[in-house]
């Protein structure tokens, strides 16, 4: 099956492209990308709740990361039915990785407010079907080294681990900049994250120091 898919697309199994041969390059190529993605689609999940209080202030956070989420799995099943019916995964991955940067980047420049907040769920939409598409395209063509490839694509998920991590210690170094590895990068969500913090520890000790004056005061 392996060889038969190489032969319908005009390849040899000895075929190579810059010394390396065609399903090396499709597999290493292929896991490269879908762990920047990983890294990438995680940094923003992590930082889902100072994003959306950037960019709407006052919006109930839990609820929109609902509704994120909900668009990021309805996208996958879309996804699933339009290769269904002949859409070719590389027509997918395209049309994805174009929308998802084109509403990260709308998301990034534009004023606060709910605009802003539909393009942050319109990027979930557009990540939804890259993982999955990333790994059935990987897949293809491995032949007995399938085992292989799908131990190793599935390695990638620890992509999260690694860049959510860059992408906070780089908001600390330079915290008037998020570095571009989230695609919201000019906001500052760890910063407002820490604003949070403060303001809850704040509101906290107000409530702890003058709740007995307040008692106090109602006892006269």
């Amino acid at each position: 099956m392996a060889l038969q898919r190489l032969y319908n697309a005009a390849l040899d199994p000895r075929d190579k492209a810059f010394g390396i041969r065609v399903r090396l390059l499709v597999l290493w190529s292929g896991v490269l990308a879908a762990w920047f993605h990983c890294g990438n689609r995680e940094a923003v999940v992590y930082f889902w709740t100072p994003l959306v209080q950037d960019i709407k202030p006052g919006y109930d956070s839990f609820w929109s990361l609902v509704i994120g989420r909900s668009l990021f799995t309805f996208g996958r099943f879309l996804a699933a039915g339009l290769c269904f019916v002949g859409i070719t995964p590389r027509v997918m991955i395209d049309v994805c990785m174009i929308g998802a940067f084109a509403t990260s980047v709308l998301a990034l420049v534009l004023a606060q407010g709910s605009g802003t907040l539909a393009m942050l769920f319109l990027y979930s939409l557009f990540e939804g079907p890259v993982f999955p598409t990333y790994f059935a395209m990987i897949m293809r063509g491995q032949g007995k080294h399938t085992k292989f490839a799908a131990a190793a694509t599935t390695t990638i998920i620890s992509g999260f681990a690694l860049w959510t991590t860059v992408v906070y210690g780089t908001q600390q170094q330079r915290p008037a900049r998020l570095l571009s590895l989230s695609p919201l990068g000019g906001r500052d969500p760890v910063r407002n994250l820490d604003d949070m913090a403060s303001d809850a520890l704040l509101e906290e000790s107000a409530a702890a120091v003058g709740g007995p004056q307040l008692e106090q005061a109602a006892s006269h």
